[in-house]
């Protein structure tokens, strides 16, 4: 049984009683026992869901498409969150949102408060007009995800999630920051129809709260999909729920047949770890990460033209690089084609049946420091889509990497050393 089925055949316990889930720890009160998860009373449970409808969606054309669409479909409420929110592709996003406020729509918008920050070349006309209209922006309180943890920890934090909710019926959520540089990559998100997208409000009401805003009203009942398959489960890395790590491990440990991995960048160790043990039992396991965004925003941080010629591309990467591939897993870098710049995806495929996707890097800070979101979705013929663009990518799209360079291997445990020293040894699971 998968780790969602699990979860959905053992939600609702009954009051006083505690329950054992196969393969997925919830947050925060839960505790790893071999292959089994204690769950106790007081625990906050997982969002999970049956019954949805999920549309794959690939690329600036595909998802900006889709995000247009949903905006001008709402009558109730317009929930948006995201990373980065600049340029041309904000304002005409900022337009419909107006549009709709106007109508009569509750329209909410949730931004990094550091986002700025990242170089984005925009004058902030979006926002500023989002404002003029009187659409409600505000940024997410970063410091209250990491309360406790010593300063530079806070500080490091970012509200990473992107989704956007229509009416709590119809959600869009994934990676793709909605800004122009975000449009140039290569990129996944899903458009959620049923109760997986009033939970992704639900989500968002909490976020919001946090941030000092009103909940709007919004129908009751979600839309059922007309589907009996659609399962999902939500993992988070927020203020009050911490199981998003939990989520990635238990579905790769549950792997039989083979796992895809499409990502912009991969650091966890436990991810790495669960990615070797799959192949050693057999799995096959695939690989594919970037190895050009950090070239491409190299200008963008202080005194980074000067290490322009310097070979930094696959740097972030190197040590799961180096330990996968001495495991013998294949690995293979993402080459850009097209108008595509670089691979931003958060993307893993179990079996052919079960799609993870969402903000979260596969890396400890999404997975300890972040506001993130990750979707573990049911549903073969949605990850049969996914698959055949991975698989495209992975033929014609990519190289593989055969040996590593000497000075490569001899830096790769270096960094790896630098990445725990920054972010700490992973939490228990």
């Amino acid at each position: 049984m998968t780790t969602i089925g699990s979860i959905l055949s053992a939600q609702r316990p009954q009051a006083g009683a505690s329950r054992v889930l196969s393969g997925a720890a919830t947050a925060p009160a839960g505790r790893m026992a071999g292959d089994k998860v204690q769950i106790s009373e007081g625990s906050v449970p997982w969002r999970a869901s049956a019954g949805n409808r999920f549309e794959p969606l690939v690329d600036r054309e595909q998802v900006i498409r889709s995000v247009m669409d949903t905006i001008k479909g709402a009558q109730h409420t317009l929930q948006l969150q995201s990373y980065l929110f600049g340029g041309k592709v904000s304002q005409e996003i900022a337009a419909a949102l107006v549009e709709r406020q106007k109508a009569g729509v509750a329209v909410q918008v949730l931004l990094d408060p550091k986002l700025s920050m990242v170089g984005e070349d925009d004058d902030g006309k979006a926002i500023a007009y989002l404002k003029a209209n009187g659409v409600d922006v505000r940024t997410y309180p970063v410091k209250k995800l990491n309360e406790g943890e010593p300063r530079w920890q806070q500080g490091n934090a970012i509200d990473h999630a992107k989704m956007l909710v229509a009416d709590g019926r119809v959600a869009i959520v994934g990676g793709m920051n909605l800004s122009d540089a975000g449009v140039e990559a290569h990129d996944f998100m899903v458009r959620i129809e049923g109760q997986g997208a009033g939970q992704l409000a639900d989500a968002f009401d909490e976020d919001w709260s946090l941030s000092g805003g009103r909940v709007a009203e919004r129908p009751k009942t979600a839309a059922q999909a007309p589907t009996t398959e659609g399962r999902m489960l939500i993992a988070e890395n927020s203020a009050s729920r911490h199981n998003l790590a939990q989520l990635v491990i238990s579905e790769i440990k549950q792997a039989k047949k083979s796992v895809a991995v499409e990502a912009l960048f991969l650091d966890h160790p436990d991810y790495i770890q669960a990615l070797v043990d799959a192949h050693r039992r057999g799995v096959t396991v695939q690989v594919l990460l970037d190895q050009s965004a950090v070239k491409k925003f190299m200008d963008l941080v202080p005194g980074g033209k000067y290490a322009r010629g310097l070979p930094v591309e696959t740097l972030p990467n190197l040590p799961a690089i180096a330990k996968l591939r001495e495991a013998g897993v294949p690995v293979h870098l993402y080459e850009p084609h097209g108008d595509l710049t670089y691979l931003h995806g958060k993307l893993a495929l179990i079996d052919d049946r079960v799609t993870l996707l969402g903000s979260a890097n596969f890396t400890r800070q999404a997975a300890q420091n972040n506001r993130e979101l990750m979707m573990a979705m049911d549903d073969p013929e949605a990850t049969k889509r996914f698959k055949a663009v991975f698989d495209d990518d992975w033929q014609h799209h990519s190289t593989e990497v055969r040996e590593l360079p000497k000075w490569q291997t001899k830096l790769a445990p270096w960094i790896g050393k630098a990445q725990e020293t920054i972010f700490g040894a992973p939490a228990e699971y």
